[in-house]
């Protein structure tokens, strides 16, 4: 239902490069980043992987998809399958964990304060690699 709506609003968005990617998120975030390569999925341009490092010990795995028919990249032994993003970029990370059929924090947060702190990360993430190829935030 989300390929549709996006391929219904004729978005003229851009698709980032590799190093358009790293640069934007080391420059215009607050948090330390690591990357590393990660396989680029079918349909995707290019892929950008890594840790990013926040508050409270906080660290989030990720991967980031590029492109508009790019699939999402999983993360961790149990990933969960949901991406975030939007029409050229698909954005996973290891927030939550699928196990027995259900989702739990991830392994790496052993405190609410990380939790929430992780999840704001991600948030952040995701509305800059939105501004950047759509010009504005992503719609929720």
């Amino acid at each position: 239902m989300t390929a549709l709506a996006l391929q219904a609003c004729g978005s003229d968005a851009k698709t980032l490069s590799e190093e358009e990617t790293k640069r934007i998120l080391r420059e215009e975030l607050p948090y330390r980043f690591e990357f590393r390569p990660v396989e680029v999925p079918e349909g995707a341009s290019g892929s950008v992987g890594g840790r990013v490092f926040g508050p409270h010990k906080t660290v989030v795995n990720f991967a980031i998809s590029l492109g508009s028919d790019a699939e999402p990249i999983p993360i961790g032994p149990h990933p969960d399958p949901r991406a975030a993003g939007w029409e050229t970029f698909l954005l996973t990370s290891d927030l939550e964990e699928r196990i027995d059929g259900k989702l739990v924090y991830g392994r790496l947060f052993k405190t609410e304060a990380q939790w929430r702190t992780a999840v704001g990360m991600v948030v952040e993430i995701e509305g800059r690699l939105c501004r950047a190829t759509e010009g504005r935030p992503c719609p929720v």
